[in-house]
Parts: C-alpha cells; sequence; structure tokens
C-alpha cells in the first residue's frame, strides 16, 4: 500500500525525456537527473547535496507508475 502522506508529482512526457532537465548555474551543463547534477556541482566546489531514498520510497514510486500505464 502507498504512503498516503507522500508527495505525487505529474510530469509530462516532454519533461520526462528531456535531457536538460537540471542545468549547473555555473557552465549550463545539463543532465537528466539531479543527482547527477549534485555530483558535477562538487567540481565547482559548489554546496551539494545527495538525497537518498528508502527502497520503500523507490518501490512505491514503481507502484504509481505501473498503475498509470
Amino acid at each position: 500500500m502507498p504512503d498516503p502522506d507522500a508527495e505525487v508529482i505529474a510530469l509530462s512526457p516532454k519533461t520526462l525525456l528531456a535531457t536538460n532537465r537540471f542545468v549547473c548555474e555555473i557552465c549550463n551543463k545539463g543532465f537528466l537527473r539531479d543527482h547527477n547534477l549534485q555530483l558535477h556541482r562538487r567540481g565547482h566546489d559548489l554546496p551539494w547535496k545527495l538525497k537518498q531514498r528508502s527502497s520503500k520510497e523507490i518501490c512505491d514510486m514503481v507502484i504509481l507508475l505501473d498503475k498509470d500505464r
């Protein structure tokens, strides 16, 4: 059963397939995932934060995505 307190966001197919959803404000390099941008930010000595998701959160996201098919 999905967590009733979980945040649900809707993304369009265009947004999901975009290649530069996350852009570095220093060099304008684009990344598909926020995680990759955060790793890149370390090279500029900028503050960065990696978010860790629990396996339950990942499982809930997969369930929600499967329901949309």
